[in-house]
């Protein structure tokens, strides 16, 4: 009897079953049933107003703080840090602006653009200055712009009172002259770029970016053009380009400019040397204006 009930009770064991009374099934409590989580709730994005059509006053897209209009008509801005500009300084109007400004001449029924020269020297206080007022003086009435500068920035000095005096021998007066620097791209658009040494065509070449076909030294170019034989009698821009294309023709292939002639720095020569140098422009210029621009002596 005992045995059936031990083979019983391992037979519930063995089979799983609950061996529990009435009372401790009622204690056990069921497994809650397991909710379903309810679906996310997605807001609905509002619809904002159309975006107005871009305004037909402006021509151009804005970007950035202010329109590209607006940067265009602001002040000028400062250099870049580097240069140490300061921001309220008024842009300078360099010579291919000038040209570009100068009226055009009347040659007949035709309008000629001005013919534009530029010398450089290294201070812009002796050479520049002589041979630029010289040139203006001689082609007074023609349709040619001059202007001159230097390589080496000297600020706004005044001309040397060795070429003040040489001035005065001359007739003329160069006491209003102020040094002017050569800036960068300041000499693309010029005719003819005329130099005193080597080192001023290099300048004009690489920083004023002038045309190397149209550089030469001062009495470089003199001897060049007075080898010419054809010499066109039209107007004097249309004659001045032409025989400026002959020059480069014939000037030999020197990249180092070694075979070039100069005319020496007059700074720190003694008053019979600055004399001569001065004299040496003058006889130089006059000799460009005739030949160059068929100008009287």
């Amino acid at each position: 009897m005992a045995a059936d009930g031990r083979r019983g009770r391992s037979d519930l064991r063995r089979s799983g079953g609950p061996c529990r009374s009435d009372g401790e099934r009622a204690l056990i409590r069921p497994a809650p049933a397991v909710r379903p989580r309810p679906a996310p709730v997605v807001a609905r994005r509002r619809r904002s107003a159309p975006r107005s059509a871009l305004p037909r006053r402006r021509p151009c897209i804005p970007r950035g703080r202010r329109t590209l209009l607006e940067r265009a008509d602001a002040r000028l801005e400062s250099a870049s840090p580097h240069a140490g500009a300061a921001s309220d300084r008024p842009a300078r109007t360099c010579a291919a602006v000038a040209y570009r400004a100068a009226p055009p001449h009347r040659n007949g029924a035709y309008e000629v653009t001005p013919f534009a020269v530029a010398f450089v020297c290294t201070g812009n206080r002796f050479r520049s200055p002589l041979a630029e007022h010289i040139l203006r003086r001689s082609v007074d009435g023609l349709a040619v712009t001059i202007d001159s500068f230097g390589t080496l920035d000297t600020g706004t000095a005044p001309p040397l009172p060795a070429a003040v005096a040489a001035a005065r021998r001359f007739g003329i007066d160069i006491t209003q002259h102020r040094a002017r620097a050569l800036a960068r791209g300041e000499l693309s658009q010029i005719d003819l770029v005329l130099g005193f040494e080597r080192m001023h065509i290099l300048t004009a070449v690489v920083d004023g970016e002038a045309a190397r076909d149209r550089s030469f030294t001062l009495p470089e170019f003199v001897e060049l053009i007075e080898r010419l034989g054809d010499r066109p009698s039209s107007g004097a821009a249309t004659r001045a380009r032409t025989l400026v294309r002959g020059a480069a023709a014939l000037r030999a292939p020197d990249p180092q400019l070694l075979s070039v002639p100069e005319l020496s720095d007059p700074l720190r020569r003694t008053p019979a040397e600055q004399e001569w140098i001065a004299e040496e422009i003058r006889i130089l210029v006059q000799r460009l204006a005739q030949v160059l621009f068929g100008a009287a002596a």
